[in-house]
């Protein structure tokens, strides 16, 4: 983790930051002032552990922390890593995850509307465009690293068989980049995600 730091320090400010800073209000103002919404980056300043360290000394009890991804958070947070070896536990502190997206119902069809979008500017004939959905993809180094795959490939079939199913993208060949997810994985990355705050 420590490389990747140095890689993103390299390579400078990225727009991202300014898109979280961005989705962190718009989440403040639909849940109003009765809550503060913080924000913590894993390559970034405030970096998790120091924002995680904040909250405590605040005086929150209760954290309820979401990460901006389509699949589960990465190695480094369940090792406890990035949280710099705080336990919360020690403090009376509570913490809860909110489940990842990538078995929302709602994200599959924004990106259904991007698509159809697009189609506009990619000619008249629709049926010599094809649609292709990349994502990131996991190298499978490990059990974990092995459900995000799985759950990254499940988010991908279910946004393609999204357009699918819209007319506009009838006549379309939808094809999906990425890995497979592998059949022993199904019913773990099920029983995982049921394990996930509501």
């Amino acid at each position: 983790m420590l490389a990747i730091k140095r890689k993103y320090q390299a390579i400078g400010p990225s727009p991202y930051r300014d898109s979280h800073i961005a989705l962190a209000r718009k989440v403040q103002s639909r849940i109003g002032n009765a809550h503060r919404v913080s924000l913590a980056f894993y390559s970034d300043e405030p970096e998790l552990a120091v924002k995680l360290n904040a909250l405590i000394k605040e005086g929150a009890r209760r954290i309820v922390t979401s990460h901006v991804r389509i699949t589960d958070p990465p190695d480094a947070v369940a090792s406890g890593e990035l949280s710099d070896g705080i336990n919360a536990e020690m403090y009376g502190v509570s913490m809860r995850q909110t489940q990842p997206m990538w078995d929302s119902q709602l994200l599959p069809q924004i990106y259904v509307r991007r698509m159809i979008e697009a189609l506009p500017h990619a000619g008249p004939d629709l049926a010599e465009v094809g649609l292709l959905l990349v994502g990131r993809g996991h190298i499978q180094s490990s059990k974990a690293a092995a459900e995000r795959s799985a759950e990254e490939a499940s988010f991908l079939r279910r946004v393609r068989d999204a357009i699918r199913s819209r007319p506009s993208g009838a006549s379309c060949r939808g094809e999906e980049k990425g890995t497979r997810r592998p059949h022993s994985t199904r019913r773990r990355t099920k029983r995982k995600s049921q394990r996930w705050a509501k």
